[in-house]
């Protein structure tokens, strides 16, 4: 497979190239360090997330009219999509998906980011969702939708690939008690065994099945010292004993609250 990156004003792209379709993970470098993942067939493109500030927005909307592309879709998962984001690219997401994204998690998560980046970002969301169901094949572009309650992996078949929302192996994960941390391990399980070249997410570059066995060893000693730690203080400090180098403290923050309580 053909790897290159490509530099661009505000963001980067890394481009896969394989059996006669292009992936091109775009790192945003914006204030919140998200991916959009782009896959392109001849004169088709399927963009799985949305960039949220204005700036990602025309300059990925600049990138994708320089592909000549006849149609284009955009497959949310987690995130909502700003109304100037490819304003004729179809719309798409699961049922349970659409209802998050309306009025769940993904919503109340954009209003704090308009509160909290002004006019940085556009408020005004897209909103015309096209329900679909897995397997879905957007034009010749394949598809595999893998549920999971209010959200879902995307598995593109072409790439080897999977696309989930989180997984940054050196980042705090959000762990909300010992039955969330069995669903991931388990959902991470499934990665290992399927054998994916690429994990994909929204919140980290491109990362590798060595990555998702370092997550599931994560989760696991999460586990253990949520069992030994006395409260809330003491499972936070061995927790960062143990991985002195992770970011996203305030994730684990969450993660102590959800087991000791605020």
């Amino acid at each position: 497979m053909n790897i290159r990156e490509e530099k661009l004003t505000f963001g980067k792209l890394r481009i896969y190239e394989k059996e006669g379709e292009t992936l091109y993970a775009y790192e945003t470098k914006d204030p919140i360090d998200d991916q959009v993942i782009l896959i392109r067939k001849g004169d088709v493109l399927v963009s799985i997330e949305a960039p949220l500030f204005k700036d990602n927005v025309s300059e990925l909307n600049a990138f994708v009219r320089g592909l000549k592309i006849r149609k284009a879709y955009i497959l949310l998962v987690d995130h909502v999509a700003p109304k100037d984001y490819l304003p004729e690219a179809t719309l798409c997401s699961e049922k349970d998906a659409i209802h998050a994204l309306r009025s769940g998690g993904p919503k109340t998560l954009f209003d704090d980011f308009v509160k909290a980046f002004g006019d940085k970002i556009q408020d005004e969301l897209r909103d015309d969702y096209k329900e679909i169901n897995s397997p879905i094949n957007f034009d010749g572009i394949s598809l595999t939708l893998l549920p999971k309650g209010e959200e879902f992996d995307v598995v593109l078949p072409s790439f080897h690939a999977v696309y989930t929302h989180m997984l940054c192996h050196d980042v705090h994960s959000i762990i909300a008690g010992n039955g969330h941390a069995d669903s991931l391990i388990s959902e991470l399980k499934g990665f290992v065994l399927a054998g994916y070249d690429i994990i994909l997410t929204s919140h980290y570059a491109p990362e590798t099945l060595d990555d998702v066995k370092t997550k599931i060893a994560y989760i696991e000693s999460i586990k253990k010292m949520a069992s030994k730690a006395k409260d809330k203080a003491d499972f936070i400090n061995m927790v960062k004993n143990a991985y002195p180098d992770y970011s996203g403290l305030n994730y684990l923050d969450i993660t102590a609250n959800a087991y000791f309580g605020e």
